[in-house]
C-alpha cells in the first residue's frame, strides 16, 4: 500500500528528534516524546525505538475497506492523496478485491495473524475499553470514532463471504483482537 504523506512527515520529524550518540548503536529518545501514533507500518519504530511499547487498534475489515474507499474518492476529488490504480468511477466491489487492498491491516503490521508483539490491542468498536487501559481513572475523553456508514452499502451475502475469504489474514487478526478485548472485559 502507498505510504501516508502525513505519516512520512511525522516519521522524519521523529527521526530528527531521536539522537544516536556517535559510535553507539542505541538511540536516545527525548523525554518529552511520549507517544507516536497514526497509520504506520511498525517496521521503522521497532528499529528506531526498540524499547517502545507497541499498541494497535484494528478495525473490522469490511468497515475498514469501505472507509478506505470513501477516503480515496474524497482525496481524489480534492487533489490530495492518490493511487495510480484508483479512479473515481471504480466500483466498490472492484476496489474491495484489488490486490493492493488485500489484507491491508496484516500488511501494515507485517505479520501473519499473531498480535503477541503488541502490549495492548484494541478494536475500533470498543475504543472505550482500549482507552481505559491507558487511563483507568477515565480522565481522558474517548476520541472521535471514525465511522464508515457501512449500512449505506447494500452488499450481497455472496459478496461478503467472498470478501472474508479474500481478506482472510485481516479477519484472523481482527478476530484475535476481538477475543483479546472480550477477555479483558471479562476480567473487569
Amino acid at each position: 500500500m502507498a505510504s501516508n504523506k502525513v505519516g512520512n512527515i511525522l516519521y522524519k520529524t521523529l527521526r530528527s528528534h531521536i539522537r544516536r550518540p556517535q559510535g553507539q548503536t542505541e538511540y536516545t529518545i527525548p523525554k518529552e516524546l511520549a507517544v507516536v501514533h497514526g497509520h504506520f507500518s511498525i517496521d521503522h519504530f521497532k528499529e528506531t525505538i526498540p524499547e517502545g511499547r507497541l499498541v494497535t487498534v484494528l478495525r473490522e475489515p469490511l468497515a475498514r475497506t469501505i472507509s478506505h474507499y470513501r477516503f480515496f474518492k474524497r482525496e481524489k476529488i480534492i487533489g490530495g492523496f492518490t493511487l495510480p490504480w484508483f479512479t473515481l468511477n471504480m466500483p466498490f466491489e472492484e476496489f474491495a478485491f484489488h490486490p493492493e487492498m488485500q489484507n491491508v491491516q496484516a500488511c501494515y503490521l507485517r505479520m501473519a495473524p499473531d498480535l503477541s508483539q503488541f502490549e495492548h490491542v484494541g478494536i475500533t468498536e470498543r475504543m472505550d475499553c482500549f482507552c481505559h487501559h491507558f487511563d483507568p481513572e477515565h480522565t481522558i475523553q474517548v476520541p472521535y470514532l471514525n465511522t464508515t456508514g457501512s449500512e449505506l452499502f447494500l452488499l450481497s451475502e455472496q459478496f461478503i463471504e467472498a470478501f472474508k475469504t479474500h481478506h482472510s489474514l485481516d479477519y484472523a487478526l481482527y478476530e484475535q483482537a476481538v477475543q483479546q478485548v472480550m477477555n479483558k472485559e471479562k476480567k473487569k
